[in-house]
Order: C-alpha cells, then structure tokens, then sequence
C-alpha cells in the first residue's frame, strides 16, 4: 500500500528532480577550491612552524633510525640520513603525537582497539589542555582534515559538473525508500549531506548559483512532524507550545529528563 500510493507516485517529481539537477557557477566552484588549498596550506604552515611540532618529528626521526639501523648488518645511518614527516590524515601519525607524545589519555579506540584520532576526540582534546601550542596544533589538524575532506568529497564532484547552456549542473540520485524512517536517501553524489554551519559550508554553499534569469528559492516546513503529532495526539501542553508560543525542544527536554 505504502509502495502503490507514496513511493510510486512520488517518482515522476524525483526524476524531475534528478534531470533539473542542481545549479553550480563553476568560476566561484574553481574560487572557492582555491580558497579551500590555502586554508589547508595556512594550516600546514602552523604545524611547519611549531616548536612542539619540530621537536615530536626530530624525536620521531630518532625512532625511525633506530629500526632502520637495527635491519643493517654493516652500515650505520646517521640521524640526518632519515626523514619523517608528519601526515595529519594518518591516524599513528596523529595518535602518536597527541597520546605518546604530549600525552593526552586515550578516551576511546577504533575496532582494531587503535586510540580513535576522528573529529570529535580531536575537539575533545582542545578542551583537555590549557596549552595554547597544543591548542593551535590540534585546531590546525582539524582544519586540514576538514579542508581535504571537503575538498575530496564535495569541491571534487563539483569540477566535474555537467554544462548545459554555459551553467554547470550536478546531477544526484534520490533514491526510494533509502533509510528505514521513509525519508529520501542521495548518492552520486550526495546532495543532502552538504557542509553547514561552518566556514568550509558557506563556502560550498556559494557554490550553487541560479544561472540567468531563474531565481534560487528554499522553503520547509517549520517543525512539520511535531505539528502532526500535535494534531493526531490533541496533547493540551503541545498544543500550547504553538497557542501560547513556548519552544518545543524545552518542553521535550523537560518531559524526558
């Protein structure tokens, strides 16, 4: 019933959707790339520059000599015969520098039982050190990971948008019934999972851009599945949150605390 008289009848809007495909100005697309290189360069630049930083690689380098030197029969290297550099997209590399290194304690593993170096132990950490060094190193790893993920992920897709008429479109698939609440999912690329809220997300989103003569409009409903439980549900103290203007989120928060 679901499929007959919702998922089925929706297709011609989605496929609609899918050959419309979404506006891109390629010149701010190719801007914005730029943008994003020299925030990560800047960033690079900050870890370049670290005392804390040039200390951690001179020690490190000391430990790669060592395990080269304990495979050689004959030859002895010398300290400046080796090199190391730091990689912020590596996990040891991040995990060794931050746990082995300065010392912060491992609050949660991956899988494999490796300390977990993502996004949310890294802001974590800034909050964990009264350091500023520590603090700017730490930023600066987060900015680069985020610069090349943004990059990788979304300004890369974006390169390769289609032209049609001297604008550029990129064309995603919304797929049916692709996660188990009912919503759309989108794939190749992902269209619903864009960047928001951040610098790296204003500048992704200046990306899309109406081409001449149309206009660009967003529109959503304003709490639309809690005004339908309202409804279904006639709770008096939900139906005064829209009547006498309360905030839904604190009465939830309120109700489930």
């Amino acid at each position: 019933e679901v499929y007959k008289t919702l998922f089925k009848p929706m297709l011609k809007q989605i496929i609609q959707m899918e050959l419309t495909g979404m506006p891109l100005n390629m010149e701010r697309v190719k801007e914005v790339d730029v943008i994003l290189e020299k925030i990560i360069e800047d960033n690079r630049k900050v870890l370049n520059q670290s005392k804390l930083m040039e200390a951690f690689s001179y020690e490190m380098r000391e430990k790669e000599l060592t395990k080269r030197n304990a495979k050689l029969k004959k030859k002895v290297l010398k300290i400046d015969e080796v090199s190391w550099e730091f990689n912020p997209n590596s996990g040891d590399h991040v995990a060794a520098l931050l746990h082995d290194y300065i010392g912060f304690e491992v609050t949660s593993t991956t899988p494999t039982g490796k300390p977990a170096v993502g996004g949310e132990e890294l802001e974590g950490h800034l909050d964990r050190s009264d350091n500023q060094e520590v603090k700017d190193i730490i930023q600066a790893i987060i900015n680069i990971l985020a610069g090349i993920k943004i990059r990788g992920t979304f300004v890369a897709q974006f390169l390769e948008a289609d032209e049609y008429d001297g604008w550029h479109y990129l064309f995603g698939s919304f797929n049916v019934g692709g996660t188990k609440s009912g919503r759309l999912s989108s794939s190749d690329p992902n269209l619903q999972n864009l960047p928001s809220g951040s610098t790296y997300g204003k500048l992704i989103k200046s990306c899309f851009q109406a081409p001449s003569g149309w206009l660009f409009v967003g529109l959503d409903y304003a709490s639309l599945e809690d005004r339908i439980n309202t409804l279904l549900t006639k709770d008096p103290n939900k139906i005064k949150v829209y009547t006498d203007g309360y905030c839904g989120h604190s009465y939830r928060a309120y109700a489930y605390w």
